[in-house]
């Protein structure tokens, strides 16, 4: 396939990468409390990194997938441990999942391969 159809369909030299993430808090959260903690994943997580996030959900429970902000781009590894870390900090997370890197455009993953992180409350 020559380079102008491999860039076009976002084939070989030319694929991006991103990744799913997940997170469960509390049911118990009230709606305003529900806003702020989803504010704080995007403009934290998300943001803050130069990513973008596609995805959402419901009480108690958002995932989506993690792009890069820049067309054209990928996620990388400093990507997914910086989400991660943000689910780790965040005291109301109560469990969350990070997948591996995919294909943005052609790949997919298995919801079976999904491992969800479970925080202890301290």
């Amino acid at each position: 396939m020559k380079k102008r159809l491999r860039k076009k369909r976002r084939l070989g030299e030319f694929k991006e990468f991103g990744f799913s993430v997940g997170f469960r808090y509390s049911n118990e959260l009230d709606r305003k409390a529900e806003d702020e903690l989803i504010d704080r994943f995007i403009e934290k997580a998300i943001e803050d990194n130069g990513l973008g996030f596609g995805g959402g959900g419901c009480n108690p429970e958002w995932r989506g997938f993690v792009v890069a902000e820049k067309t054209r781009n990928s996620t990388s590894k400093h990507h997914q441990e910086a989400v991660e870390q943000w689910f780790i900090q965040d005291s109301e997370i109560l469990e969350y999942y990070v997948t591996p890197m995919v294909d943005a455009w052609h790949g997919s993953y298995d919801d079976e391969d999904i491992q969800w992180v479970h925080k202890k409350k301290a």
